[in-house]
């Protein structure tokens, strides 16, 4: 996970800014990074529930929010939760 979305997890956590902006602020450099690497996929723009079944995997850094968070399968990168309802018995890690 990038320095930057620690931080605005971190500020989001002691209260400093709220989590719809933490979220705004995260989405605002996801966005970014996939225009600079061309990535076209992002898991938490889509509607609904996001759920990752054991066997699939994630190869790089997962930030969701306002979901109902399934984890069952591999994130190679970090995993960042913000209002989320999660249920995990995945594995997180590179």
């Amino acid at each position: 996970m990038s320095d930057e979305i620690r931080k605005i997890l971190e500020a989001v956590a002691r209260g400093e800014i709220s989590p719809e902006e933490g979220e705004m602020l995260i989405k605002a450099m996801q966005e970014k990074e996939r225009e600079e690497n061309g990535s076209k996929d992002d898991f938490s723009e889509r509607e609904g529930d996001y759920i990752l079944d054991e066997d699939e995997m994630v190869e790089e850094d997962l930030v969701l929010s306002k979901k109902k968070a399934i984890i069952r399968g591999k994130i190679k990168g970090d995993l960042a939760l913000i209002n989320c309802e999660t249920f995990f018995s995945g594995e997180v890690g590179r």
